[in-house]
């Protein structure tokens, strides 16, 4: 079996010009030179296509979008797991009672400055009362000795002494009914807080729960 001259081999994969200078042999031109080696522009095998700029193209972009896939992370790109409609809708609810705690929080803030505020203002009511008490007694006890210490200008005194008393104790005891709703409304919203706190919790750990059993499923 002849062997194959090496210009044929390189035909398909050189280009154009090296393929013209390829198919140049020291035969060309000569009468007695065997037909195998004549300057002939070789076909292509059977089955060959060349391919086209757009088919490289395709190739390169498979093999690209194949690497992201196989390089992207288990839970990239995908909604969690156990997070469905009814998940959204838990998150949803958490979000919302997370709001409430806030606002609720902030009342009691505002609540507890108030309570603070009335605090000092009965303090000051206190020592305003304290004073004034004091000088009142004093002006009735000069008067008492003014008038010699008869008894029924001591009993006059007393009775005066005793009226301001009843006003003192009605001023108290309103002052007092104030702080008393001011930790009333307190330790309501408190309570409220606490109620959405417990609430938060419940939906956290049924939301675990599914989760666990999901992920025993799987």
């Amino acid at each position: 079996m002849k062997k194959r001259p090496p210009y044929l081999k390189l035909a398909y994969s050189r280009p154009k010009e090296l393929e013209v200078q390829e198919r140049r042999s020291p035969w060309e031109g000569n009468a007695s030179a065997p037909k195998h080696l004549e300057a002939v522009p070789p076909s292509p095998p059977a089955g060959f296509k060349a391919k086209s700029s757009w088919g490289k193209r395709l190739m390169v972009a498979g093999i690209f979008v194949s690497f992201t896939l196989f390089c992207r992370q288990p839970g990239e790109d995908k909604k969690p797991r156990g997070i469905g409609r009814r998940g959204s809708s838990e998150v949803s609810e958490i979000d919302k009672s997370s709001t409430d705690i806030r606002e609720a929080s902030g009342d009691i803030r505002k609540a507890t400055q108030e309570i603070e505020e009335s605090n000092r203002e009965f303090i000051k009511y206190m020592e305003r009362q304290s004073r004034e008490f004091s000088k009142f007694m004093e002006e009735k006890n000069r008067e008492i000795e003014e008038s010699g210490k008869g008894l029924d200008a001591q009993l006059e005194a007393l009775k005066a002494v005793n009226r301001r008393l009843e006003r003192s104790v009605r001023g108290l005891s309103g002052e007092s009914k104030k702080l008393n709703e001011g930790a009333d409304g307190v330790l309501k919203k408190t309570e409220n807080v606490q109620g959405q706190q417990r609430k938060i919790l419940r939906r956290l750990r049924r939301m675990e729960n599914q989760r666990g059993a999901e992920k025993g499923a799987q």
